[in-house]
């Protein structure tokens, strides 16, 4: 592996009981359920052939338990950073899309068509969310050039994080799917002379993969 390259594993956690019934977490410390802990060792065991070189991952329950298995099998330590959490969707969190359709279906309309636009009552904008999480994944991986670095994240904030990395509009998000425990490879080139984030391209080379969870 050249010295120029790094490799970011950009993983979603694992399923929690909110998950599973539809309701909005955002930055409510839900932590995994049965099945999410399960998904959390086969990650680990995805990564058993593979070099990882340092942990990163919201500082979210639902987070750094899905990172303890890798943790514990590469013997490194998961290194928080609350810029990492998921959009915090303030009066929303706890409901099902179902509850909030009825009562703020002019947001919702929002949600769907025009989410640069949207302001959730308590909680953040895409935007935001997009610019916290993208100066994090700059400041980490300037700090880690040529590693391998796994970083467990949230299914919006990593949809508005690849949207940032790959230069894809930020109302696109939507067409970026996330599944639990999912994960994505996005190989960062430096340039050899000039190592800026400016002078690095990030490169797709696995999307959302969840053949490990079979």
């Amino acid at each position: 592996m050249s010295e120029n390259l790094s490799k970011l594993y950009l993983i979603r956690h694992g399923q929690t009981c909110w998950n599973q019934k539809k309701r909005f977490q955002g930055q409510t410390d839900v932590d995994l359920d049965e099945k999410g802990f399960f998904q959390a060792q086969c990650i680990a065991d995805y990564f058993k052939d593979k070099k990882v070189d340092a942990i990163f991952a919201s500082d979210l329950l639902r987070a750094v338990h899905t990172a303890v298995p890798l943790s514990k099998a590469k013997n490194l330590p998961i290194q928080t950073d609350e810029r990492l959490r998921e959009t915090r969707f303030g009066l929303w969190e706890g409901q099902t899309f179902e509850q909030i359709q009825k009562t703020y279906p002019d947001l919702v309309f929002l949600w769907q068509n025009k989410p640069l636009q949207l302001q959730i009552p308590g909680g953040e904008t895409f935007l935001e969310v997009a610019e916290r999480s993208y100066q994090a994944i700059v400041e980490i991986s300037l700090r880690n050039i040529g590693k391998h670095l796994a970083i467990f994240c949230h299914g919006g904030a990593l949809r508005l994080l690849m949207c940032r990395l790959l230069e894809i509009p930020l109302d696109k998000l939507w067409h970026l799917q996330q599944y639990n425990a999912g994960i994505t490879i996005i190989d960062l080139i430096f340039d050899e002379k000039v190592q800026t984030f400016k002078n690095c391209r990030p490169v797709l080379t696995l999307f959302n993969s969840t053949v490990h969870l079979d």
